[in-house]
């Protein structure tokens, strides 16, 4: 007779620890941060739907982002708490917060540490990626690309990303006179490798 008594306070005292964790992760660990008024429930995931909503159904989130940022007077950074569907997010608005965000400290002696969305990439570049990689291990492997940054490498291959930023523009110049709808992702990524596949064949060469 005693055991249901007991089940039912430990049920009720399990719920409102939950409830006050969930009200505590909600409202007040972020609450210095610029932020909409978030739900206990679902977070900012209602209000980024509701942002989205006058876009066509495959835009990009992004747009939410942007428009919260100017609703709230486009503060140098906004926080969106998208848990538990993905982390929070804390969108960065700012170069002067971007910069003293990622700059080593003391605390922080190699900058700020890699987003655990990160995480995912290792399916596909592999548990030795530099995108994985912290600290002396990241370091390391940096140091072995610092040459192909160079500013005196970089300077050979301006005209060869001046070619093909123009192309790039020309392909933007005739959507634009056309008004057809495109994808900016896709040619972004044929910038990219046009760039990288042509300076490092011209690398090659010489």
């Amino acid at each position: 007779m005693l055991a249901l008594p007991l089940c039912i306070l430990a049920v009720t005292l399990l719920v409102v620890h939950l409830v006050r964790e969930l009200y505590y992760r909600r409202f007040q660990q972020h609450a210095a941060l610029p932020q909409l008024k978030p739900s206990l429930l679902f977070g900012h995931m209602k209000v980024v739907r509701e942002y989205l909503s006058p876009y066509p159904q495959d835009a990009h989130q992004d747009y939410a982002f942007r428009d919260i940022q100017e609703a709230l007077g486009n503060p140098p950074v906004t926080f969106l708490d998208m848990r538990p569907v993905t982390y929070g997010i804390c969108v960065v608005n700012s170069h002067e917060a971007a910069e003293r965000i990622s700059r080593a400290s003391k605390l922080q002696p190699w900058s700020t540490p890699k987003s655990p969305t990160l995480s995912g990439l290792v399916y596909l570049t592999g548990a030795e990626s530099l995108l994985n990689k912290e600290a002396e291990e990241w370091k390391a492997l940096r140091r072995r690309f610092n040459p192909g940054f160079a500013p005196q490498h970089l300077i050979t291959l301006l005209p060869c990303i001046l070619d093909k930023t123009d192309l790039f523009l020309r392909r933007l110049d005739s959507f634009a006179k056309t008004g057809e709808s495109f994808r900016l992702d896709e040619l972004l990524i044929n910038l990219t490798f046009d760039i990288i596949g042509t300076s490092s064949w011209t690398t090659l060469l010489f």
